[in-house]
């Protein structure tokens, strides 16, 4: 079980990322939480599942918004990993209300 912390930097919004995300989230069995950095160019996810589905994820993620005219320049970037939630804490999807980040990426 890994948790990964994913950026992505950019034009973030109007190009369907939060709704591809859960979609390729929901497919591997993969939860987290995503949200809008204020400023809106900066989505902040954390990813959490088995290894191989985490990445399966992202890389199907990058595939689809490798087209630059679904991108428009976004950089999607693996900035670490955190310890994994266990238990009844664990989440099971990724919300893509675009809700507001309320802390700072270290």
């Amino acid at each position: 079980m890994v948790r990964k912390r994913v950026t992505f930097r950019g034009h973030v919004q109007g190009v369907g990322l939060r709704g591809t995300l859960s979609k390729y989230c929901l497919r591997r069995h993969v939860g987290g939480w995503m949200c809008n950095a204020p400023d809106s160019s900066l989505v902040v996810a954390e990813l959490q599942g088995e290894s191989q589905s985490v990445d399966a994820v992202l890389r199907s993620v990058a595939a689809f918004f490798s087209n630059p005219a679904k991108s428009r320049g976004m950089l999607i970037e693996v900035v670490g990993e955190v310890e994994p939630v266990d238990g009844a804490e664990q989440m099971h999807e990724v919300p893509w209300d675009g809700a507001l980040c309320d802390w700072q990426l270290d």
